[in-house]
């Protein structure tokens, strides 16, 4: 009686594995070619940033919690800084000197990244002082570009700098990175 438990036990084992194994349909239709991806960018969008309160009459400072951003990225990535002042188009930072909409000429705007926060620094460069009060900021856009896992050379075989290539790269693709909208369009990067 055993032994009968036993055949029947290694028959239906025998059975069941025969079943599974010989399931071989026709392999199905490929699917649509996606959207080529941008997993190297990242971005981070601040809607009015506020600036920090002080007494200082030559700048205003505002200090950005931005977790995203590494040791590595600052070490290798190209960090772009992009802020706008009521509605209009986004400068690059940093900006010396120039007239902007909202704060005026004869101010620089500059941007500093530690690991894990951004401060923007609003000062004056000419005989004038800040505006009172401080102009609100729109918004602001960090664009972390990361280098690809290529490593390119120069010459006769010296490495560059992560951040050198990604510039070359964007320079040879005629892409003006003081241009916001141009970044975003060649990265696949949605603008809202």
């Amino acid at each position: 009686m055993k032994t009968i438990k036993i055949i029947s036990y290694v028959l239906f084992l025998a059975i069941l594995s025969a079943t599974f194994s010989s399931c071989n349909g026709d392999d199905g239709m490929n699917g649509e070619k996606g959207e080529d991806g941008n997993a190297n960018v990242q971005t981070i969008r601040f809607q009015s940033p506020q600036w920090n309160t002080s007494t200082h009459t030559f700048f205003k400072t505002m200090t950005l919690q931005v977790p995203e951003i590494t040791y590595d990225d600052i070490n290798y990535s190209v960090i772009l800084h992009y802020i706008s002042f009521q509605s209009q188009h986004y400068a690059l930072l940093p900006v010396d000197n120039h007239f902007i909409n909202g704060v005026g000429p004869g101010f620089s705007i500059s941007a500093s990244t530690d690991n894990q926060s951004s401060s923007i620094r609003l000062s004056k460069t000419a005989n004038v002082v800040l505006p009172n009060p401080t102009p609100s900021v729109d918004f602001l856009k960090i664009i972390v570009i990361k280098p690809s896992n290529i490593t390119t050379h120069t010459g006769n075989g010296k490495a560059l700098n992560p951040k050198q290539s990604i510039y070359n790269e964007l320079q040879n693709a005629r892409v003006d990175i003081n241009d916001y909208y141009a970044v975003c369009d060649y990265y696949n990067i949605d603008t809202e």
